[in-house]
């Protein structure tokens, strides 16, 4: 018994670095850009439990290859009218020629964004945390490049 869990010890340490190893390479590895996503886009999202609603700005500052950054602000209003203002930023990476996959962190959350770009708009979903937690849809429109 005790052989096993020495050897467990020993694997964990290996697996933890590989697995780190690898992350930090897709991480700094911009592939190709498979959506050019710049500018600044009005954002529109709708929560399930508990309704609200979230109106505000999204803007992707920078692009390299298929990874992008920038911010979010957005309001977000519940359906007693109480609404309160939200700033974060967001990151993420475009899949292919139409798809997108971002984080956007706000209110000490981040909420993973997965959107399929339909001209000069994305229409997805979200949920926060790992799936846990709240979750909705979304839709973004191009208003400044």
């Amino acid at each position: 018994m005790t052989r096993r869990v020495k050897g467990f010890r020993l694997l964990v340490p290996i697996i933890v670095t590989t697995l780190l190893g690898s992350s930090c390479v897709a991480a700094t590895d911009g592939g190709t850009a498979g959506v050019p996503l710049l500018g600044t886009w009005e954002y529109t999202g709708t929560q399930l439990s508990p309704e609200l609603r979230l109106q505000g700005t999204l803007v992707v500052s920078h692009q390299s290859g298929s990874r992008f950054d920038g911010s979010a602000d957005v309001v977000e209003q519940s359906v007693g009218g109480m609404s309160r203002r939200l700033i974060g930023v967001l990151g993420g990476r475009t899949l292919d020629s139409v798809t997108v996959d971002f984080d956007m962190v706000i209110d000490a959350a981040t909420r993973r964004h997965f959107g399929t770009v339909r001209g000069d708009s994305i229409v997805g979903s979200w949920v926060e945390g790992l799936g846990e937690g709240a979750s909705g849809s979304f839709r973004a429109k191009l208003v400044d490049q």
